[in-house]
């Protein structure tokens, strides 16, 4: 599949906040038409989609009713708690204040850009490593076996 958002790679943010994205991810984002992403919180880390991926998860939300009390919190918190980022022509977006703080993201301070296909996640890189090292134990535990043994491996 073309397009995707693959590999992790560590980097910092500037003195002012901002996000420079690696080549591989900037293809992905301007094959969209769009110099955008959206960014939103989960998980302790940032998620960012290009717009149409982004317009598409809205859109099968929306079709959740109203009253269902986990689809009110998601529009809360999950698209409330969203921005659009514009890409400007050094491949950096800026991300609010509010964003970074939930991720423990500051100025000159370590980050994990990481693809996972159809978007990437921005960790705070103490973070992810801890998040590694739980993966690692899990798998070395064989916790994951039957996930993996599932993908084919």
């Amino acid at each position: 599949m073309a397009h995707q958002f693959q590999e992790t790679s560590f980097h910092q943010t500037d003195d002012k906040g901002r996000i420079i994205l690696p080549n591989r991810f900037r293809e992905v984002i301007a094959a969209t038409g769009r110099n955008q992403v959206v960014v939103s919180r989960l998980d302790g880390c940032l998620v960012a989609y290009p717009v149409p991926k982004w317009n598409a998860i809205v859109e099968r939300l929306l079709e959740k009713p109203s009253f269902n009390a986990r689809a009110r919190r998601l529009r809360r918190f999950y698209i409330g708690g969203a921005q659009t980022c514009d890409m400007d022509k050094q491949g950096r977006i800026l991300v609010s204040a509010a964003l970074r703080e939930y991720a423990g993201i500051e100025p000159r301070n370590g980050i994990a850009l990481v693809g996972v296909l159809s978007h990437f996640e921005i960790w705070n890189r103490e973070a992810y490593e801890a998040e590694y090292d739980s993966f690692r134990e899990e798998l070395d535990s064989g916790e994951l076996g039957e996930e993996i043994e599932e993908l084919g491996t």
